[in-house]
């Protein structure tokens, strides 16, 4: 991340430069005959791109046995396990890629799924995807974190007993719909995954694209001007509200510390940095922090959240002081155990939820502060 990063601000200011240099009249990307002279705004140049069909962008590709749909990539896999199972598999095929069962957050999604199914000569048959709900939470949500859609098909009488925590998707008659099931039951499943490194690639290159074309087309005193807002307004853009490094939700700044150390040890980490262990307010602000640790690690690594119960048994607090009113515990969390458990982790288990722990275990962290 951190080279695509600055891959990016170099593309840019060697883009920026080179274009500035350019003497009037020498435009290498556009002829003289695509420059418009208006003489209504005193005589500015305006320029309008030559008609071409030529595709600037390089082209999207999955993993091998991936199926490719423009941002996301999709995998049957024939073999029946449980949805824990199915999650975990998931995560095996997924390579360099983040993968999870697949979000169905709209009808062409259902179909998209249903099209590989038919490819794989399985028209009618049942998979697995990435709902799932717990006790502490009976909302359902998908796996997948960047699954924020809310489509939910469901069989007549679906969803019916409470035990029924996990989704499949079903293409039997009636079409595209899904059922609650419990976890232990054995399906196929269908995987879903987000290349992000090939997507930020792309935007790398309309970004230096992007400022190649606009330096180019203005004087060189003017392009210096503008290339001075144009950077000022990429701080903003970047850096509004938070430092560098730290990342802005929801008028907070979130960042991620990977050095794995005790609860103690992160909370005052947290608190060098003008901030506290995170605490979490709602179900997309979760999301949103398992998507901060999946770009720096491509996986859904367990770290540590500001909440804990040491100063009084079961009443959960967060270490900044806001109210706890939001919880995402996995299924019998927290116990407890061996009553040693006061704080509290995320992304545990298959279903990626929370779950109290010792607290002089070794984790990463979350720290949050407020923006400015």
């Amino acid at each position: 991340m951190k080279t695509l990063t600055v891959s990016l601000i170099v593309c840019t200011l060697i883009a920026l430069t080179r274009a500035a240099t350019l003497p009037p009249g020498e435009n290498e990307f556009w002829p003289s005959e695509h420059i418009i002279v208006d003489p209504v705004h005193g005589g500015e140049d305006y320029m309008t791109p030559p008609p071409t069909t030529e595709n600037y962008f390089p082209h999207f590709s999955c993993p091998d046995g991936w199926t490719n749909y423009d941002t996301h990539c999709l995998l049957y896999v024939p073999t029946k396990m449980t949805w824990d199972q199915a999650e975990s598999n998931c995560h095996s095929k997924s390579g360099i890629w983040p993968a999870t069962l697949a979000s169905v957050s709209d009808a062409q999604h259902a179909d998209q799924i249903h099209e590989v199914m038919l490819r794989a000569g399985h028209e009618h048959g049942q998979v697995w995807v990435g709902g799932h709900k717990t006790t502490a939470n009976p909302s359902w949500s998908w796996t997948d974190p960047m699954g924020f859609g809310r489509f939910y098909s469901f069989c007549p009488k679906e969803p019916a007993k409470q035990e029924h925590n996990c989704l499949q998707i079903n293409f039997g008659v009636p079409h595209s719909v899904r059922d609650d099931e419990i976890s232990h039951d054995i399906y196929e499943l269908l995987c879903l995954s987000f290349p992000i490194v090939k997507m930020l690639t792309v935007w790398v290159l309309v970004c230096a694209m992007m400022a190649l074309t606009r330096a180019a087309a203005l004087p060189e005193e003017k392009a210096k001007k503008d290339d001075q807002a144009v950077e000022t307004d990429l701080v903003k853009r970047t850096y509004y509200g938070c430092s560098s490094g730290w990342s802005r939700f929801n008028r907070r700044c979130f960042h991620f510390v990977p050095k794995p150390m005790t609860w103690a040890q992160a909370e005052r980490n947290c608190r060098s940095m003008g901030g506290n262990l995170a605490s979490v307010h709602s179900m997309q602000e979760y999301h949103e922090i398992q998507r901060l640790i999946m770009t720096a690690t491509y996986e859904y690594k367990a770290a540590w959240l500001g909440g804990s119960d040491a100063q009084e048994e079961n009443v959960w607090l967060w270490s900044d002081g806001r109210p706890f009113h939001y919880s995402n515990w996995c299924h019998g969390e927290p116990n407890n155990y061996r009553r040693q458990q006061n704080c509290m982790q995320m992304n545990h288990a298959a279903q990626k939820c929370w779950d109290d722990l010792q607290c002089n275990a070794h984790l990463p962290s979350i720290c949050a502060k407020r923006g400015y």
